[in-house]
């Protein structure tokens, strides 16, 4: 259950947890899904929203998946983010980003539509080293990015990249789940060890330690979830608002990973903008380490 919005919240009876996480993480839906979205501005009603197994929050728009399947868009539609191709169909998964949406078929293709400055709302040509936009596992769609995971749990990545959100991205095999923030990427290894590259000037990309026992992770816009084994869950990252302690909690108690590895390099950014203004920031960027350097 990808949840990034920036705009809204969704919440789930543990019920309902249980099964998106079913959907996610193992459930696969008939071939025959589609996508259900209508109007300029599109508005679902109660009963549309009813039952639902699996959502995907993005800034202005939401995703959901039906039991029997079928997916419902709602919410502002600016840049088409909740109208799909109408040749979208045998959906499997599906993510939502800031103003575009990514969804994946039974036989690993990705789709994507919506806000496209950055290539985001376009799907890869190339992607895990192959020329075929096919045998994908999962996707994640961020602020302006995407990632996509193969087969053989290599990590592909598309989009805005001023914070090397995607050029970073592991050049290795061996992942079993991403989550894409607003600036930052996340990627879970089947060790139970979790990758982390892109903007950090909030600490997104400090995971916990010791960074081990993960089982699932989740991105916001300037923050990180992650799930452990024994059902504990690490945040880090900025909090939402002055009376949360995501940040306190997680830099008080976990120490950056960046002083015991030389995996990664950080530093300030400074990015020009219109009219000679500059803006600054902090990023990460992944550095393969000898045996996993191509």
């Amino acid at each position: 259950m990808q949840t990034m919005g920036a705009q809204h919240r969704l919440r789930f009876t543990p019920l309902l947890c249980a099964l998106a996480l079913g959907v996610l993480l193992g459930g696969t839906p008939p071939a025959g899904a589609t996508v259900v979205s209508w109007g300029a501005a599109v508005v679902a009603g109660r009963e549309e929203l009813a039952d639902l197994r699996a959502v995907s929050a993005g800034g202005y728009h939401t995703l959901g998946l039906r039991p029997d399947s079928t997916l419902v868009a709602t919410g502002y539609n600016w840049f088409g983010q909740a109208t799909p191709p109408v040749a979208v169909r045998g959906l499997v998964a599906v993510s939502a980003g800031y103003l575009h949406s990514l969804a994946l078929d039974a036989a690993g293709t990705v789709h994507a539509w919506g806000a496209n400055e950055h290539g985001q709302g376009t799907a890869p040509q190339v992607s895990n080293g192959q020329g075929a936009n096919t045998g994908h596992t999962a996707i994640a769609a961020g602020g302006y990015h995407n990632l996509v995971l193969g087969a053989a749990g290599g990590v592909t990545a598309w989009g805005r990249d001023d914070f090397a959100q995607c050029s970073s991205a592991p050049a290795e095999g061996g992942f079993s789940a991403v989550a894409a923030g607003g600036f930052h990427s996340l990627a879970l290894r089947a060790d139970g060890t979790i990758a982390a590259w892109g903007r950090n000037d909030d600490g997104q990309c400090d995971v916990p330690v010791p960074n081990t026992g993960f089982v699932a992770i989740a991105a916001g816009w300037k923050h990180s979830l992650a799930l452990r084994a024994d059902g504990s869950v690490a945040a880090w990252g900025a909090p939402m608002s002055d009376s949360s302690s995501c940040r306190r909690r997680t830099r008080a108690s976990s120490p950056s990973p960046r002083a015991s590895t030389t995996a990664w390099r950080c530093g300030p950014t400074v990015r020009s903008r219109p009219g000679g203004a500059t803006t600054t920031g902090r990023a990460c960027r992944f550095l393969p380490t000898r045996s996993t350097r191509r």
